[in-house]
C-alpha cells in the first residue's frame, strides 16, 4: 500500500512542479519597464541670417556595453536621431527586462555644419538603474552627468549660427544715395554763395573806380 501511495503522490508532484516552474518563468518575462528620455535642443541666431538657414542637427545615442537595451532603428550599436529647431525629442522606448546597470552615452555630431554654425560639444554620460519592485515588476532610474561628472537634471544642447553683422560695415567708405543727394546740394548751394559774393565784389571794386575817376575830373 505504501509504494501505491508514493507512486500515486508522485503522479501529481510532477505535473504540480512543472506548472510552477513554467508560470515563474512566464511572470519573469512579463516583468519589465520602458524608460524614454528626452533631449532639449535650444537653436539660436545672432546678426543677419539667410532666408533658407538649415535648422536641423544630428545626434548620436551610443551604448557603452554590447548587451544594453537599446530603441529601435540602431546602427552599430548606435541610436542616430535628429531634432530641428527647438524642440524636445525623446529616445526610446528602451525596454529593460532584466536588473542591472545600463551604462550610454549621447553626443551631438558637431562635423556636419559649415562656417556660421557654433554647436554645443557637451558630451553626456547616461547610467540606467533597474531594480526589483516589492510588487513583483521593475523600476528604473535615470543617471545624468556632463563632462564634469556632475549630476544633471536634463539633456541639453545649445546652438548657435551667426550671420553677417551689419553694423561693422565701414560706413566711410560707403556712401548712401540720400547722402549723395544732401552732398550735391549742399555743394551748389556753397558755389551760388561764393558766386553771390564775388559778383557783389566786382560790382564794388567797379563803383569804387568809377567814383575816383569823378573826383579826378
Amino acid at each position: 500500500m505504501k509504494k501505491i501511495r508514493i507512486k500515486y503522490y508522485g503522479f501529481f508532484l510532477l505535473p504540480l512542479c512543472f506548472l510552477l516552474v513554467f508560470c515563474g518563468r512566464v511572470r519573469a518575462a512579463e516583468s519589465s519597464v520602458s524608460v524614454s528620455i528626452p533631449v532639449e535642443q535650444v537653436f539660436q541666431t545672432e546678426n543677419q541670417i539667410p532666408e533658407e538657414l538649415d535648422r536641423t542637427f544630428q545626434y548620436e545615442f551610443k551604448a557603452l556595453n554590447l548587451l544594453n537595451p537599446m530603441p529601435e532603428g540602431i546602427q552599430d550599436n548606435s541610436y542616430i536621431f535628429t531634432i530641428e529647431d527647438n524642440l524636445t525629442v525623446n529616445i526610446g522606448d528602451i525596454v529593460y527586462t532584466h536588473g542591472g546597470v545600463y551604462k550610454y552615452q549621447l553626443r551631438q555630431l558637431t562635423g556636419q555644419k559649415q562656417q556660421g554654425y557654433i554647436c554645443d560639444e557637451q558630451v553626456y554620460q547616461l547610467e540606467v538603474y533597474v531594480k526589483n519592485d516589492p510588487a513583483g515588476g521593475l523600476l528604473a532610474e535615470v543617471i545624468v552627468r556632463n563632462e564634469d561628472g556632475e549630476k544633471t537634471g536634463h539633456l541639453k544642447f545649445v546652438n548657435t549660427y551667426q550671420g553677417d553683422d551689419t553694423s561693422r560695415i565701414d560706413t566711410g567708405s560707403v556712401v548712401k544715395t540720400g547722402d549723395e543727394q544732401k552732398m550735391v546740394q549742399w555743394g551748389i548751394l556753397c558755389a551760388a554763395v561764393i558766386a553771390a559774393i564775388c559778383l557783389l565784389a566786382g560790382i564794388r571794386r567797379k563803383r569804387e573806380k568809377a567814383g575816383m575817376e569823378v573826383k579826378e575830373y
